[in-house]
């Protein structure tokens, strides 16, 4: 029949499920960007958060422990490269501490005209050589070891303070600083402070050096003797303990009574270390342990 009409029909509208939107956003160049510059926000924001707190209490941490120590205001800097990054690496190429200098200024008869500083990956000091040659000074103190001492030295020489004290640490009293500095004239002046007594003067001392270097040839350092009888004397107490459990040989370590290079070792009631003259009867024990002292020099 012509003169009916049938109306089209129509299909539902069609619901968009929220995955399809999901897809429908991946699909869409400009929010992937969106997407991938708030994620690179978001973790440059959290390093930058990390780097923050960890120089907060790394140089907390430093300044206390050396205000400890120094008696004096102290602070700490770990240069500018990212201190995480040097926690990772295990490397600080530009930590430096200052301090106010007041223990300094309080010795008696001693001016401090000038203080400067450098690292232990440097090599060139002449610019903080000519600012302290600026002031004059009678004697130069540096805090560090003989790597950057001996090159120290030379630059010196080449500056004309050839007359001028260079005082030191023990970093210092080593026999490489003549050929680290090439034999400058400065290397007369050289004062450093050694910690413990000669070799000379060691119950055991010499004897003992020339096994030493017998057996491990140019290695010998300053503290060889105490690191030698520091571990000998933990071994003695695991050998009278018959154990390597700290809280067994411990105790032992107590009763200590050992005759070493360095001294006849042994500790009072506050565990403080006292030294027995080599006259004194020495108590050992000599039972087979499982510890091997074989290697004993």
């Amino acid at each position: 029949m012509h003169g009916l009409h049938h109306p089209q029909s129509q299909d539902p509208p069609r619901q968009t499920r929220p995955n399809e939107r999901g897809l429908r956003v991946f699909r869409d160049p400009l929010s992937i960007v969106l997407i991938v510059v708030i994620v690179v926000a978001l973790g440059f924001s959290a390093l930058i958060g990390g780097e923050f707190y960890a120089r907060h209490r790394a140089t907390s941490a430093l300044e206390k422990l050396v205000e400890c120590v120094a008696e004096d205001r102290v602070s700490a800097s770990f240069g500018a490269q990212p201190l995480l990054l040097q926690l990772m690496t295990g490397s600080f190429p530009d930590i430096s501490i200052e301090t106010a200098g007041n223990q300094f200024r309080e010795a008696k008869g001693m001016k401090v005209v000038d203080q400067q500083f450098t690292n232990d990956k440097a090599t060139d000091f002449m610019a903080i050589l000519t600012a302290v040659k600026a002031k004059n000074p009678d004697a130069i103190f540096y805090g560090g070891m003989d790597t950057q001492a001996g090159p120290m030295l030379r630059q010196m020489e080449q500056l004309g303070l050839t007359k001028t004290k260079f005082f030191g640490g023990d970093g210092i009293c080593t026999a490489e600083i003549a050929k680290l500095s090439a034999g400058a004239k400065p290397l007369e002046n050289v004062i450093c402070a050694e910690g413990g007594a000669s070799l000379d003067k060691m119950p055991g001392g010499k004897a003992w050096e020339d096994r030493y270097d017998k057996k491990y040839p140019s290695q010998f350092q300053i503290y060889s003797p105490y690191t030698y009888d520091a571990t000998f004397v933990l071994v003695d107490a695991m050998k009278r303990a018959n154990s390597t459990d700290p809280k067994k040989y411990i105790p032992m370590l107590e009763k200590t009574n050992y005759k070493g290079v360095t001294a006849n070792i042994a500790f009072d009631a506050s565990a403080a270390s006292k030294r027995i003259s080599p006259g004194e009867p020495f108590a050992s024990d000599s039972r087979d342990f499982s510890i091997s002292s074989s290697n004993r020099l």
